[in-house]
């Protein structure tokens, strides 16, 4: 090989130098190494190039990268991220059906949820059969107001239910009316 530095061996990104392959025609001198890609491939690359890092593996990395690039958290058809859309719609957008009931009335959102992610940290995924329910119908969407729940639990707590003491207890009507 003379003055070529043998690389034979040597890794550069997902290559593996396999064996000198000559010099290449259109730059003279320019060694060429046949490598292996982890992923199988074989090509037969420009020694500067592999040396240099502008080239680190087949190509068979790019679509994963591109995809996990583009994903933000892979969630977007959850339950999950559709209850916090729908939160989100329902105190902030004006447009929204349900504005007049939440944002229209001061019912906002934290400003910690702007980010699904921490909605996500704080309130884990939505469980099967449970939706978004504020514990105090006047307070914000927050860790400390929120919880999921069923809608047996839910239609007990609006602001239109009537609440009755029994037995030391609070209670809805409609929980005073089971017990009796």
């Amino acid at each position: 090989m003379g003055r070529i530095k043998d690389i034979t061996g040597k890794r550069f990104g997902l290559w593996e130098v396999i064996e000198y392959s000559g010099t290449s025609k259109g730059l003279a001198g320019v060694a060429m190494w046949k490598c292996k890609c982890d992923c199988g491939e074989e090509k037969v690359i420009h020694g500067t190039a592999l040396r240099q890092g502008t080239t680190t593996s087949c190509g068979c990395v790019a679509p994963s990268l591109i995809s996990s690039a583009q994903t933000t958290h892979g969630m977007t058809k959850t339950r999950t991220y559709i209850s916090w859309k729908a939160m989100r719609n329902r105190c902030n957008c004006e447009t929204s059906p349900d504005y007049e009931l939440y944002g229209k009335r001061g019912i906002k959102v934290c400003a910690r949820w702007d980010s699904f992610e921490n909605f996500v940290a704080d309130m884990g995924e939505r469980p099967k059969g449970m939706t978004l329910d504020r514990i105090c119908n006047d307070g914000p969407y927050s860790k400390e107001n929120c919880r999921w729940a069923t809608s047996a639990v839910q239609s007990r707590n609006k602001r239109t239910s009537v609440f009755v003491e029994f037995d030391g207890k609070q209670m809805t009507l409609s929980e005073f009316g089971e017990r009796i």
